[in-house]
């Protein structure tokens, strides 16, 4: 597992004001700066956490952000220290991989246990504008789709064993393949679901509302996610945070 208390700067974490703290290390951010107080070591100061799933706001001393930076302590959530290291994997993790991943992972079930369509099959009969699909053939179209995604992330598989090292040679070169493959995806997905709308067999509404699998509007995210999710656990290898643990922690 990649060192994620890793710092930036060789002084010591103990020697940091508040401010030394947030600037070198990625999983210490905060949405309030109040550089008259962070400068300091002595006075509480009100943190309210960038990443809330993983970190608890409230009033601090320096001392619990310095434990915050060694991923543990008072603002990581969690009971014991392994609870704890839980939860800094999975915010190390949401640092460095694609943000959708972390926000449809509670719907991937609506997509697995789907099979795979061979080639030479035909969705066609399905098409029906007077007879909208069912939703376990909506599932079974995300599915193959996400399927796609991964296929075309494969050849990222080179990457392996340096697309998380940000020091490393290879990084920004996979960076930037990656996003092509992104908005190429993307961009293929919403036209596919844009001929889904035309045919009657689904709907734009609110995005906020992800369990129905004929809003269009959320799907293209859900497609991806899953594909991508599909990529990292089965070609990288890579472990996936508990984000059962996470979601549910307090």
């Amino acid at each position: 597992m990649f060192n994620i208390f890793k710092k930036k700067k060789e002084k010591a974490v103990d020697e940091m004001s508040i401010k030394e703290i947030l600037e070198n290390y990625p999983h210490c951010k905060a949405m309030n700066l109040h550089p008259n107080k962070m400068d300091g070591t002595e006075d509480d100061v009100w943190l309210n956490p960038h990443n809330q799933q993983c970190f608890n706001y409230g009033n601090f001393k320096v001392e619990d952000f310095r434990n915050w930076a060694k991923g543990t302590g008072k603002i990581v959530k969690g009971g014991i220290q392994s609870e704890k290291d839980k939860v800094m994997y999975y915010a190390k993790m949401y640092n460095k991989l694609d943000y959708r991943l972390f926000m449809y992972y509670e719907y991937f079930h609506l997509l697995k246990g789907q099979k795979k369509v061979n080639g030479e099959t035909t969705h066609s009969y399905y098409f029906k504008v007077k007879n909208p699909l069912r939703k376990n053939q909506l599932a079974a179209i995300y599915y193959n789709h996400a399927v796609d995604v991964q296929h075309e992330l494969k050849y990222l598989d080179s990457y392996k064993d340096s697309y998380l090292d940000e020091k490393s040679d290879w990084y920004k070169s996979y960076k930037d393949s990656f996003e092509r493959s992104k908005g190429k995806m993307r961009y293929e997905i919403f036209g596919q679901l844009r001929t889904l709308y035309l045919l009657g067999s689904g709907y734009y509404g609110a995005s906020n509302t992800p369990t129905d699998l004929q809003n269009l509007s959320w799907a293209r995210d859900l497609i991806w996610a899953y594909g991508y999710y599909l990529h990292l656990t089965e070609d990288m290898k890579l472990e996936m945070p508990d984000f059962d643990y996470v979601n549910s922690v307090k």
